[in-house]
């Protein structure tokens, strides 16, 4: 289909809301631009609009200017950092009341696939940026066989869900009321209410019970001052592992008083600091710098470009001698869900490796005793590209998945303990801080999820 053509069918597709997605042919050589049908100057307003909010901390302000671009947003709904809509067709976006998506989230309301060739592989997969800047042309399934499709459709995020850090969503999919969506899902189909999904590609885990978000506001001004001592003390004293807070505040979700975990003006300071730093390539004086942040780096550490430290607490993370953190990866120092807050003093050990977009949680709970541990990723462990470490990792271990589980021993040979590795296997998921299930997975055993809210006041993820 030409340009004119094209251009015609999209049109109408805007015009007919009862009209879900829409999938056109495209002849070769024709642009995305050539076929949009509004002007391009609209679409660099949306463009500059959302990068630019995208580095502002979650406010009311925030969600207003992004109604301006066409993005049909409820109440009390938390966006953090990074979190980027469709810059060609925002209009087709619509995210329910109290909602709370994690950052570095990416919702896109169309996309082109382009058939599977060699130039076409090299132009998405050889450019190592763009494993954390474009991951839904590079790592999810922009490459396909046979013809040249573009897809648009009308992305509808239910009230009172929870989506996680690094998700993408692809265009035309639905997400129930009271839904979850896990950390770095690929959301490439809809999601029933209440359903709690993962991994790429995704997976159903469960059903959760409805209520598992409830805020009980009976006092609320109890709750406040209650919340401002417990992290006050464990900012103090360093011995305390992590801090979980069961939100009982007056915002439809813990992630709307981000500013409450400390310091605004600290959280601004270093929020920033740390994303200029961002850009730099893995050097001394990128260490040197973020060391101003608090953070505990040690000797010889490589942390890639566009590689994140937390941006609220960036001095509860310990980065230890020799450690590498590679392009996308992320070191979480605080969550957030919608009824819950938790802080982390999490550590990378002594020539431990964080591959591509992999991300280590701030916290951990001992399923056997109950209590509060530091998560800590030991010496020489290797975490695989797009693996979510919510425990701790034994040394010399390399772990990979959804969330990450041994899969080798890394000594002086390697040898294998369990499944060959692949790029993301699925494995089941706990989450032990939601009420039990109304249906199961198949798998028994279910691995904690917490959620690595990133937000530049906030907050990155």
């Amino acid at each position: 289909m030409n340009s004119k053509e094209a251009k015609l069918r999209i049109k109408e597709f805007l015009s007919n809301l009862d009209q879900k997605s829409l999938e056109i042919e495209l002849d070769p050589g024709v642009k995305d631009s050539q076929v949009y049908p509004k002007s391009e100057i609209r679409y660099y307003f949306n463009f500059l609009l959302n990068r630019i909010l995208g580095k502002v901390p979650p406010c009311k302000i925030k969600n207003s200017l992004l109604r301006m671009i066409g993005v049909k947003l409820g109440k009390e709904i938390c966006l953090p950092m990074d979190v980027l809509f469709d810059y060609r067709y925002p209009e087709l976006i619509e995210v329910g009341d109290n909602t709370l998506i994690g950052g570095y989230t990416q919702i896109f309301a169309h996309m082109i696939r382009e058939p599977y060739k060699e130039e076409n592989k090299a132009k998405y997969y050889g450019k190592k940026r763009y494993a954390s800047i474009n991951r839904l042309n590079q790592k999810s399934h922009k490459l396909v066989e046979g013809k040249r499709i573009l897809k648009l459709g009308r992305v509808k995020i239910g009230k009172d869900a929870l989506v996680a850090s690094i998700a993408d969503f692809e265009p035309g999919v639905t997400v129930g009321d009271n839904a979850i969506i896990g950390t770095a899902t690929y959301v490439d189909k809809d999601v029933p209410e209440l359903g709690f999904v993962g991994s790429r590609p995704m997976r159903l885990i469960k059903i959760v019970d409805a209520g598992w978000n409830h805020i009980d506001r009976t006092d609320t001004a109890a709750f406040y001052h209650e919340q401002k001592d417990m992290t006050r003390k464990f900012l103090r004293d360093r011995t305390i592992p992590s801090l979980n807070i069961t939100y009982k505040g007056k915002r439809g979700n813990a992630g709307n008083e981000w500013f409450r975990m400390r310091n605004p003006l600290k959280i601004w300071i270093t929020a920033a600091w740390v994303e200029f730093t961002a850009f730099f390539p893995a050097c001394w004086l990128k260490n040197f710098l973020l060391r101003f942040t608090g953070a505990k780096i040690g000797r010889n550490v490589r942390i890639e470009q566009f590689a994140y430290i937390d941006h609220i607490n960036p001095d509860l993370i310990t980065i230890e001698d020799n450690a590498v953190l590679k392009t996308g990866s992320l070191i979480g120092g605080h969550d957030f869900i919608n009824n819950k807050s938790s802080l982390g003093r999490p550590v990378i050990g002594e020539g431990a490796i964080i591959k591509e977009n992999a991300m280590v949680q701030c916290h951990y709970t001992n399923k056997v005793t109950g209590q509060e541990e530091r998560l800590v990723v030991g010496k020489h462990a290797i975490v695989e590209p797009w693996s979510f470490v919510d425990r701790p990792v034994p040394d010399d271990t390399i772990v990979s998945g959804w969330p990450a589980k041994p899969l080798a021993h890394a000594g002086e040979s390697i040898k294998v303990v369990s499944e060959k590795a692949t790029y993301n296997p699925g494995h089941e998921h706990n989450v032990n801080h939601l009420p039990p299930p109304v249906e199961h997975h198949k798998h028994t055993e279910h691995h904690q999820h917490s959620i690595h809210h990133h937000s530049s006041a906030h907050e990155k993820k």
